[in-house]
């Protein structure tokens, strides 16, 4: 039996490579309600936002250990690729990364080096005082000699615990995709689309068509991209992908409203309408 302190498995990563592809979500609002009823239906990875929204460290680390009672991966979205803001990110427990604007190869050189270990990254090691090692003792980290918490086996299964997602968000990113792709070797890729609208002043054709261009190059590279299934995506599905349920809040409000739409509409039915 492995110490709690060990590095756990990255149950995303394993679906990848073993399927069924998993299924992830956006968290933007500050509930862990909301996670675990995700985890209740199954959802298999969420990411918690700390690019958009006003989670914190605290809120973040809430909606982790919720995740984690749940059965689910997490992934955190920072503001940037930062070695100290992904640092303690990932100290507070999070399995996965999600990187935004990553548009050329040193980006994908940046978030590699914020996310890993050396000699593969440059994330700081704060050994046992950690929620990620569990806070363990020296003492207690040094007993097994077969996963000592002070050794190169365990900074090895720590970089392989974690996965990696870039999102592609301009014309930039795409023109220099397979440069990045060979630079991060990312778990996989997402198309930043309101982003990209906004690159191409909500020209839909070039939406169209970015997206599609993405979905090629990441396909002849091997690396797997976020397919929709509502709506669902004219693209195919391939070993590696995996699908998204979309944003939380979105799911909530479209819920809403149609209930609310639903009310109003019976209350004029019945000509009690203002």
């Amino acid at each position: 039996m492995l110490p709690a302190y060990w590095p756990k498995e990255n149950r995303f990563r394993t679906m990848l490579r073993e399927g069924p592809p998993p299924m992830i979500m956006w968290i933007t609002l500050d509930s862990v309600n909301l996670v675990e009823m995700l985890g209740a239906y199954g959802v298999d990875a969420v990411i918690v936002d700390c690019e958009h929204t006003s989670t914190g460290l605290e809120q973040a680390q809430n909606k982790i250990v919720a995740a984690e009672l749940a059965g689910i991966t997490t992934f955190v979205r920072p503001s940037q690729a930062d070695v100290a803001e992904t640092g303690r990110l990932l100290s507070i427990g999070a399995q996965g990364v999600v990187y935004s604007m990553i548009a050329t190869q040193a980006d994908a050189e940046a978030a590699n080096r914020a996310v890993y270990y050396p000699p593969r990254g440059e994330r700081g090691f704060a050994g046992p005082h950690g929620r990620y090692a569990r806070w363990s003792s020296n003492q207690a980290a040094a007993e097994d000699p077969g996963h000592r918490l002070f050794s190169s086996a365990y900074i090895k299964a720590a970089n392989d615990s974690l996965a990696t997602i870039y999102c592609i968000e301009n014309d930039e990113g795409l023109d220099n995709l397979d440069k990045i792709l060979e630079a991060g070797r990312p778990d996989g890729v997402m198309f930043g689309i309101g982003d990209y609208m906004v690159s191409v002043d909500f020209d839909q054709a070039k939406v169209a068509a970015a997206k599609r261009r993405m979905y090629d190059i990441c396909r002849s590279s091997g690396v797997g991209i976020a397919l929709n299934a509502v709506p669902a995506d004219d693209l195919e599905y391939y070993p590696g992908c995996f699908f998204t349920g979309g944003v939380e809040a979105t799911c909530i409000s479209d819920a809403v409203y149609t209930r609310v739409k639903a009310v109003r509409a019976r209350i004029s039915e019945l000509g009690l309408s203002r």
